[in-house]
């Protein structure tokens, strides 16, 4: 009985298995988007006109991330801010902050960083915590 190999390509004169040439090209293109997505906001935030604002705590809480079967559970923070009299309305979420969410409370107020070009790119300045909003 003959064996049947999957399909594959040569490429360096390295023999690779189609389907992993697939995911490969797949890896390259989503790294590829990320790194230039994070260097787009980089620009905005270095470089461009930008306003530092206080960001009020609207809610915090777990939940559980989704995506490829996994259940893992991370805090997050939504957060209301306001640009020359607009309402933005936004979250951030991580497993640092589920660690530390009684740290975080509802009325509390975070720095952002925010571009004023783009105002829908932002930063948080997690180093100077949260505080009483004035």
């Amino acid at each position: 009985m003959r064996r049947i190999n999957p399909a594959r390509r040569s490429i360096l004169g390295f023999k690779i298995n189609n389907s992993v040439l697939v995911a490969a090209i797949i890896l390259i293109v989503f790294s590829a988007y990320y790194r230039i997505h994070t260097m787009y906001d980089k620009h905005y935030l270095e470089d461009g006109q930008t306003e530092i604002i206080c960001a009020e705590i609207i809610d915090v809480g777990v939940r559980h991330r989704g995506g490829l079967g996994v259940k893992n559970k991370v805090g997050y923070i939504k957060f209301r801010y306001f640009i020359r009299g607009e309402e933005f309305i936004s979250s951030s979420e991580s497993f640092e902050i589920r660690e530390n969410i009684k740290q975080y409370r509802v009325g509390d107020c975070i720095e952002l960083i925010v571009s004023l070009e783009k105002k829908n790119i932002k930063r948080w300045n997690e180093s100077k915590g949260t505080f009483k909003c004035r």
